[in-house]
Parts: structure tokens; sequence; C-alpha cells
């Protein structure tokens, strides 16, 4: 699954980040920082840059087309992060430490931005726990309950027949920027709901005499 590659390329990337901030913090003077690990810095800039290269080559699905250059952007802040504090340990320029700084900075917020959505998921099968499309879905207005045996029917559909599919994810992608409006709709209009439902009680019936998404 996308989702659990992902997940464990950036909570391999935190680790890094963690040992790098704890050299920072363990290096505070007066007239600035005195770094020592200057080996250890190298090694981390090596696993980022093999933990960034491994992220460029995952081909993202149609959902995380906007998430995932967006992580990789975070990282690659961390990266260059870590490769100042290396130059001022070669040359002591604190130019180089405001570099840092704005770096890491920069690599904190876009991770904040980016991170949330794709660490959404259950660890256990790589689902996500809240997709963030789920309120748009028709189905829901109409049967009045996300979690309805219906509702979750059509979600498995999308996910495991829709979404697997190119042409199914053009399909999704068109729907869901044209199916809010509607959804509304249906909410506030109980006939109209009605008969939406009778019409996708026949269609669940005929998805599921190819396949069970209950």
């Amino acid at each position: 699954m996308y989702e659990t590659k992902v997940q464990s390329k950036i909570l391999a990337a935190q680790r890094i980040i963690d040992g790098f901030l704890e050299i920072l913090m363990n290096n505070g003077e007066e007239n600035g920082l005195k770094i020592c690990q200057e080996k250890e810095l190298v090694t981390y800039y090596k696993k980022m840059s093999s933990i960034i290269k491994s992220l460029e080559r995952i081909e993202p699905p149609w959902e995380f087309r906007t998430v995932h250059p967006g992580i990789i952007l975070a990282l690659t802040n961390y990266r260059s992060a870590i490769s100042e504090l290396i130059n001022y340990c070669t040359d002591k320029d604190e130019k180089h430490l405001e570099f840092m700084l704005n770096l890491m900075e920069q690599g904190y917020n876009l991770m904040e931005e980016n991170e949330e959505h794709i660490l959404k998921i259950n660890p256990q099968d790589g689902k996500i726990r809240e997709q963030t499309f789920k309120r748009c879905f028709i189905a829901t207005a109409a049967y009045g309950d996300i979690n309805a045996k219906e509702v979750v029917a059509f979600r498995n559909f999308r996910d495991e027949y829709l979404l697997m599919r190119n042409w199914g994810r053009i399909f999704v992608k068109i729907y869901y920027k044209t199916s809010p409006p509607l959804a509304k709709y249906f909410e506030n209009h109980s006939k109209a709901a009605n008969g939406v439902k009778k019409i996708l009680n026949n269609l669940l019936k005929y998805i599921n005499s190819q396949n069970k998404y209950y």
C-alpha cells in the first residue's frame, strides 16, 4: 500500500531529524554552536538523501499527487539544514546557522501541512482511517449515515475497484468535484433522496453480483 510505504519513510526520516535536533541541543554554548559529530552529521545527510530518493521512485495514487511532492520538499529542507550545519563545522561561519534555522522552519511547516493526510491510516492494513472526501459522497446523503452498510459498500467499491483503474481514478476525481452540491440537495430533500436511494440500491445489487463489497 502506498500509505504504508510513505509512512515508513517518514518515520525513518523523523528518527534522523530527532538525532539531528539532539546534536543541536547538546552542543549549545554562549558563543554559538560547537559541533563535534561531523561524521554523524554526514551519515544523517546520506540517510536522508536515500529516503528522498526512495520517495521520488514511488508513484503516488491520484489523491496524493499534491501531498507527495510536499513531503519530499519538506525532507529536502531538513537535508539542506543538515548540510548547513556540516558547512558550519568546516568554516565556523555563522551564516550557515541562520540558513539552517530557516530551512528547519520551512521543513517543519511543509511537513505539518502535508503529512497529516498521509498518516491518517491504519498501519495494520494501510487504509486511511478518515477519508478526505467521505462527506461528499451522494450515498451518504441518500442513506443518511456515513457508516450505513450501503455507504461502506460504495466506499469499498471506490477503493478496491475504481481507484485501481486509470479511468476509475479520473471518474472519481470528476465525481468529487461535482458531487458536493448534489449531496447537499439530497440532505435537504428527503423525497429526492429516497428516489436516489432506489437507484443506488439497484446499482449496488449489480455491483455486488460481480463482487461483494460489504
